[in-house]
């Protein structure tokens, strides 16, 4: 759970096009993108992190119990009761919409989740992802000037303390305020001002 470019991408695309999706709107609203997407309104955005997140959260039940415990749930229940980490990714990904996969998994539904590219794009998106995916370098400069500077160590620092939270999933992004957006009862996109 440390800064990953998929989540931190959707923020960083939302402040460069100057779009808003409370409480994401505190920002500059002068966009210095052009992007013409509908991906950017505030509930197909908030869809886009929420569906990012549920697949991080799925690659890390996977990491735990895959290839061959995936589907046990007595072993994962068990594990539940004596971790409080596992216990919270089993909350959060029971957390989830229904039309999200849920427990028990088996290994075509991981893999089928899992095996997504660097945008985590939902499908009805896909026809956007080369405008997206040429964006990707000018975030990924930004985002290592960023890291490169004496904010790393106060966002390592933030990254740690969600880490070590086991009551709510906490995914801590660069912002120009403190915001805090409920993607699911324990799924939380904190802006965190690193400044």
């Amino acid at each position: 759970m440390i800064l990953l470019p998929t989540i931190d991408f959707a923020v960083w695309l939302l402040i460069q096009s100057g779009q808003y999706v409370p409480p994401f709107d505190q920002h500059d609203p002068t966009p210095q993108i052009d992007l013409n997407t509908d991906l950017l309104a505030p509930e197909n955005w908030t869809e886009w992190c929420r569906r990012i997140i549920f697949i991080e959260t799925l690659v890390n039940f996977n990491n735990v119990f895959g290839p061959y415990h995936i589907s046990d749930t007595e072993l994962i229940a068990k594990s539940a009761q004596h971790d409080p980490k596992i216990d919270l990714i089993i909350r959060v990904l029971d957390s989830y919409p229904e039309q999200y996969p849920h427990q028990p998994f088996d290994r075509e539904t991981i893999v089928q989740w899992a095996d997504f590219n660097t945008l985590n794009l939902p499908e009805s998106y896909e026809s956007i992802y080369l405008d997206l995916a040429s964006l990707m370098p000018r975030f990924r400069s930004n985002q290592q000037a960023f890291m490169q500077t004496k904010h790393r160590e106060k966002a390592r620092s933030i990254q740690y303390q969600y880490y070590n939270q086991t009551a709510h999933y906490r995914r801590a992004v660069p912002y120009v305020a403190k915001v805090e957006l409920e993607l699911t009862p324990y799924v939380f996109l904190h802006g965190e001002v690193f400044e």
